[in-house]
């Protein structure tokens, strides 16, 4: 297969192409809006890697992934049999956590019943390519790769309040933190919300603080959308505090000076969306 048959699947999939055969990633569940994903060569043949989520392999691969299909299916389309097994399996590397946080800025996504760590993201150093790296445990340390189901971060936290903040991203939820605030967030940004385990807020008093632009703005509706059922939703809408294109909460924060009083107007000023039939009974 040719370096051309995986651009024109890429092209199919709305990817957006970069610099040096470099595109956005394709699959749903990496919110990749920084090229991370590259077309390489592997093995001997055309194929890809994604230095954000740690996917790769070869286009039959991409083509299954793409959509959503189970493994092998293009392969024995186009070539009327099912694929071998590779005799030898190329071993991924596996980091230490202490090379993960070396690294960057690294938030666990813990499970807090085993205290188990089951996802890290890695914020690296402004002007990095890719800007953000998911890690996985694996063989008693760390592998690149996301996960199928999103775990939400802070789960600790939420587990112990009846209060909650959905934000989007985890520097929004630090910066929260650090004013009193419990708050969330899932790993990938503003794509697929449906992919995450939003379990953990139910029967809970949620507010919704959406980053004040379109992408975000849309992401959060879907959020409610899913969480409506299940718990007592309040919307903050960031233009009423005046937050410019793309600010978030963490923007608000550095806009008052940190003040924990002033912290909480927005959630104080929230407009209800509406509450489960459970929730609002209690």
């Amino acid at each position: 297969m040719s370096k051309q048959a995986i651009e024109k699947l890429l092209k199919d999939a709305g990817s957006i192409p970069g610099k040096k055969d470099f595109w956005t990633c394709p699959f749903p569940a990496h919110n990749d809006t920084n090229p991370s994903f590259k077309i390489k060569i592997l093995d001997g043949k055309w194929g890809y890697y994604c230095f954000g989520c740690g996917e790769h392999g070869d286009i039959y691969d991409l083509e299954d992934l793409v959509k959503q299909r189970a493994k092998g299916t293009a392969y024995k389309e186009k070539n009327g049999k099912p694929m071998q097994k590779a005799t030898q399996k190329a071993e991924a590397k596996i980091y230490t956590l202490k090379e993960i946080e070396n690294a960057g800025r690294a938030y666990r996504y813990t499970n807090p019943d085993t205290n188990r760590i089951e996802l890290i993201v890695l914020r690296r150093p402004r002007g990095s390519t890719p800007p953000y790296v998911q890690y996985r445990p694996e063989s008693g340390g760390y592998i690149t790769g996301g996960l199928s189901r999103l775990p939400l971060l802070n789960r600790g936290a939420i587990r112990n309040t009846s209060v909650v903040v959905v934000v989007e991203g985890e520097k929004d939820v630090e910066a929260l933190h650090r004013v009193g605030i419990v708050a969330t967030t899932k790993p990938c940004g503003s794509q697929r919300p449906d992919l995450a385990d939003w379990t953990p807020l139910y029967g809970k008093k949620v507010f919704l603080w959406p980053d004040n632009d379109e992408p975000g703005l849309k992401y959060m509706e879907a959020v409610k959308e899913l969480l409506r059922p299940h718990c007592d939703l309040y919307w903050i809408d960031p233009r009423r505090y005046g937050l410019g294109d793309k600010q978030d909460a963490y923007d608000y924060l550095e806009k008052i000076g940190w003040n924990r009083d002033v912290a909480r107007l927005p959630l104080d000023e929230a407009v209800p969306c509406g509450a489960a039939k459970g929730v609002a009974d209690e």
